[in-house]
């Protein structure tokens, strides 16, 4: 982009904070530049901290029950084998995090991917072993519900990822072949029962022997973590770990 374009970027984004100066997401309160979120609201994000199960990365409570535990594990880690190697979440799906991913997600509020930033340089490189990590997947959607958003927010996030830590997106590699329902309102073994079949892994010489970063936005159940980790691994995968912007508890 040469200095002609950038000054009617700068000129255009000028005018619009003007016109419609930039809010808080959260509180709506006025804000100096479009960060998203005041410095309260960020703050107010519950980051997820020991306790926490080591294989989902579900917060224990209470975290009193948990202490002296080398491996804590949740009920229902203990009870299920899981398709994937570790799960981590950033921050419990409530509040302020809650509120940016719905807003995010069926808003199409781009303007959270700069707090989703500073979350992921504060705290992603302390949840996995990232020198391990091969290529980056993100949960894709099928096509209808893409058409209908317009964009995947996982997509993004696995991109934001792969950029700032030097690791390859296989954005295609994992596809949505089933238009499944909504899972908000399902119970756990209907959520399992919907996305089963759900995703079809595309042949690749990328995939055997390398360890996956899957990438969506909450971690539920997980479910869709679960159905596209046994996928990877069919088609080859060494490991799969899972990211999530939040574990909702």
């Amino acid at each position: 982009m040469d200095s002609g374009q950038n000054s009617l970027r700068y000129f255009a984004e000028g005018l619009l904070n003007f016109i419609y100066p930039p809010r808080c997401l959260a509180c709506s309160k006025l804000l100096e530049d479009n960060a998203g979120l005041c410095g309260q609201c960020f703050e107010e994000i519950r980051i997820i901290v020991d306790p926490y199960c080591q294989r989902c990365g579900m917060p224990l409570d209470p975290p009193e029950a948990f202490k002296g535990i080398e491996t804590p594990l949740c009920a229902d880690c203990r009870n299920h084998r899981r398709p994937f190697a570790l799960a981590r979440s950033i921050g419990r799906y409530e509040g302020v995090l809650k509120k940016c991913i719905h807003l995010f997600k069926y808003k199409g509020r781009k303007v959270i991917l700069k707090p989703i930033d500073k979350l992921i340089s504060l705290y992603f490189p302390g949840l996995f072993p990232v020198e391990k990590i091969s290529f980056i997947v993100p949960v894709p959607l099928h096509r209808k519900r893409l058409r209908e958003r317009e964009f995947n927010q996982s997509e993004l996030v696995a991109d934001m990822i792969g950029s700032k830590y030097g690791i390859p997106v296989l954005a295609d590699i994992l596809s949505r072949t089933v238009y499944t329902s909504p899972q908000v309102a399902l119970t756990r073994d209907e959520r399992a029962e919907n996305v089963k079949g759900a995703f079809k892994a595309g042949e690749s010489s990328w995939l055997p022997k390398s360890n996956i970063l899957l990438v969506d936005d909450v971690y539920t159940t997980g479910a869709t973590a679960c159905e596209c980790a046994r996928v990877l691994k069919q088609a080859g995968a060494e490991s799969v770990y899972i990211f999530t912007l939040a574990h909702d508890v």
